[in-house]
């Protein structure tokens, strides 16, 4: 009976301890759930990376002026002027790379002094005179070396200097040796043909011929006489300045060696600084599109001759 009691008590025991704890844990769950919540740390944005610059472009260098644009602008104020296709066409066969180089640096002078006697004629300064002398001397050289007529011209010379040189030069390349041998060809021809046409009393004893000197004082302007764009079978004239830069008076006759120029005056008399004009008259081919070759000279007794190319081209 005993151990009943025993058991009832424990029972009654366990039961109040188990109310009890469930109480203390109903009270503890609204405090619990009353209590904020700790807030999460902020998550920290990745720093932006820095704009990378792009590096910037080169800028091209500006180049020098071709040649093309050299003689474009040396036309605009030449304008009857040609130059040789071996002088400015890289594409010919006959095309001379340092002949062209030397073209555009003369080209490249011309030009800047133009601009040079622009700003002279601006200041009035006294040196213009000089300066427009220097650049007309610039403009005969290009014109005497470039051109078209210029390689005739340099052949002619050529021959000259082979004449009154060693009669035994000796080429040391096939290709000297071919000119060279064109040049005595070309030489023996010419005494050939004159000899024919000098008539036996006119033939003098070399001894009895006037020792030759350079003439060296006469300027010519321009250098030559060009007719372009002339209709065929046409007449047309111009004038050639003829200024005596000697110290002593200068008598000589202007003779054409084509028959189809005609000069006037063909006696001139020009005092030691002053200068005449010569009208040069040709009558062109009847062809179109031809180009025609001549010259005149002015002869003086005891000097040597000095030669004017006479050039026509026809529409």
């Amino acid at each position: 009976m005993k151990k009943f009691f025993s058991s009832i008590f424990i029972i009654i025991m366990s039961v109040l301890v188990l109310n009890l704890n469930y109480a203390a844990a109903q009270e503890a769950e609204p405090e619990a759930a009353a209590a904020p919540e700790a807030p999460a740390a902020p998550v920290k944005k990745a720093a932006k990376k820095a704009p990378v610059k792009k590096a910037a472009k080169a800028k091209p260098e500006k180049k020098g002026e071709t040649l093309s644009s050299l003689i474009k602008t040396f036309n605009s104020v030449h304008k009857d002027i040609e130059f040789a296709q071996k002088y400015v066409n890289p594409k010919s066969e006959e095309f001379d790379k340092t002949m062209a180089k030397a073209l555009a640096n003369d080209l490249l002078k011309w030009k800047k002094a133009k601009i040079q006697i622009k700003k002279l004629k601006k200041d009035k300064s006294p040196k213009l005179e000089a300066t427009e002398e220097k650049l007309k001397e610039l403009e005969e050289s290009i014109v005497a070396k470039y051109t078209e007529s210029a390689a005739p011209a340099a052949e002619e010379t050529a021959t000259e200097e082979t004449a009154s040189g060693d009669e035994e030069a000796v080429a040391k390349t096939e290709k000297g040796k071919e000119i060279l041998e064109k040049l005595k060809q070309k030489r023996a021809s010419e005494e050939g043909t004159a000899e024919a046409e000098k008539p036996a009393e006119e033939s003098k004893p070399e001894a009895e011929k006037p020792a030759v000197k350079q003439l060296s004082k006469l300027r010519i302007n321009p250098s030559r006489a060009l007719y372009n764009r002339i209709e065929p079978g046409a007449e047309a004239t111009t004038r050639i300045s003829v200024r005596n830069q000697a110290k002593s008076v200068y008598e000589g006759t202007v003779v054409p060696i084509e028959n189809w120029i005609t000069v006037n005056p063909t006696v001139v008399t020009i005092e030691p600084g002053s200068s005449i004009d010569v009208e040069v008259n040709i009558t062109a081919p009847s062809a179109p599109k031809t180009r025609l070759e001549g010259s005149i000279e002015l002869r003086t007794e005891g000097e040597s001759s000095k030669r004017v190319p006479v050039v026509v081209r026809t529409k």
